[in-house]
């Protein structure tokens, strides 16, 4: 049976003695450390959220920025192209207008030249024929 004397009040003072200081200098830090130790967790976690919610918001933002970017390149690459071929065609016409005046000036040219030629014919056809007559008449000796 159990008896009770000093002795099991000794205990039970000393027992909760014990409690108290392994309350106060063990387990209090301890769930101090595991308290704080949890809350920068969740710190960490909302940090880590936030962060991928920055990040996906920047990506949306720099893939905008790049349609942009390209859209504006490809626009003045066809701006580009469209002036070279505008350049081109204007140099092509130069170059025609150019061909044309030479090709006119040359048609000048050969019609004086014709008509000279045409005044020296009328010139020569007296003197081709009487060429011509001669040679069938030493011809028709020849037969």
């Amino acid at each position: 049976m159990v008896s009770i004397n000093l002795t099991l009040f000794v205990q039970l003072a000393l027992f909760l003695i014990f409690l108290g200081v392994s309350n106060r200098y063990f387990l209090r830090p301890i769930l101090r450390t595991m308290d704080a130790r949890e809350a920068k967790i969740d710190d960490d976690e909302e940090s880590a959220r936030q962060l991928s919610e920055e990040a996906e918001r920047l990506e949306v933002y720099y893939a905008r920025e790049l349609a942009s970017a390209r859209r504006i390149a490809a626009d003045q690459v066809e701006k580009a192209r469209r002036q070279a071929l505008e350049r081109r065609w204007h140099t092509v016409a130069k170059h025609k207008e150019k061909t044309d005046t030479e090709v006119a000036r040359l048609r000048e040219h050969l019609h004086e030249d014709i008509a000279a030629q045409r005044a020296t014919y009328d010139k020569l056809l007296p003197e081709i024929v009487q060429m011509i007559d001669e040679q069938l008449q030493a011809g028709g000796r020849s037969n």
